[in-house]
């Protein structure tokens, strides 16, 4: 009877109670409280556990798959360099040798758009690399000895290119290295030829 009064002079709101209870014939039954829960964050597609391996290259501490980069054919990196990320106009961001021609124009018209990158795990074996060879021509016999010892190194040769004149030679090479001591097997091969002068990583 308490509680009728208590409505009848309007000494109750009528307005909560019903948000806190419910009736059910004769009686009031309290409702039960609903937790609202946040809904849960997506998981960062680099934690899933179906990529376990870690990614080819770190972009600015973070996984490079979420930069969609490539690497530039300015300079054609390869695992071992030292290397950054160059964010493009049109998006994405391209990975340059730190001893890349452009690397000193960009720092200097565009540092606010270098990143710092590095390696992760490189299990893939197609870094594409040009090296150049410069020796006396000693005749027929010249290149074939060359390819055959990037061959015999398991080296895929995109393209080679050669030019003589004085009795010296030229030669380039693009060709395909799975990091940098792979590439650095070939040029020591190649210095062994008494008739070849040097061989270098093009520029």
């Amino acid at each position: 009877m308490e509680f009728l009064s208590a409505i009848y002079l309007e000494q109750v709101d009528l307005r909560k109670i019903s948000k806190h209870f419910r009736a059910e014939g004769n009686n009031l039954i309290e409702k039960q409280a609903v937790v609202k829960r946040a809904p849960a964050k997506p998981k960062a597609p680099w934690l899933s556990p179906k990529l376990i391996n870690k990614p080819e290259v770190y972009l600015n501490g973070e996984p490079g798959n979420l930069y969609k980069y490539s690497f530039a054919a300015c300079c054609n990196p390869v695992a071992g360099d030292d290397i950054f990320g160059f964010i493009l106009v049109q998006g994405g961001v391209k990975i340059h040798r730190a001893a890349c021609p452009n690397a000193d124009n960009l720092y200097a018209q565009h540092a606010h758009r270098i990143l710092p990158a590095e390696w992760g795990n490189i299990s893939k074996n197609d870094f594409l690399a040009e090296i150049v060879i410069n020796g006396v021509d000693i005749g027929s016999g010249v290149i074939s000895q060359l390819t055959n010892t990037l061959a015999d190194l398991g080296i895929n040769i995109r393209s080679f290119s050669i030019s003589g004149e004085g009795g010296y030679f030229e030669g380039r090479v693009s060709m395909v290295v799975a990091n940098t001591d792979h590439l650095q097997q070939a040029l020591l091969a190649l210095k062994k030829f008494d008739w070849v002068n040097s061989a270098t990583r093009a520029d």
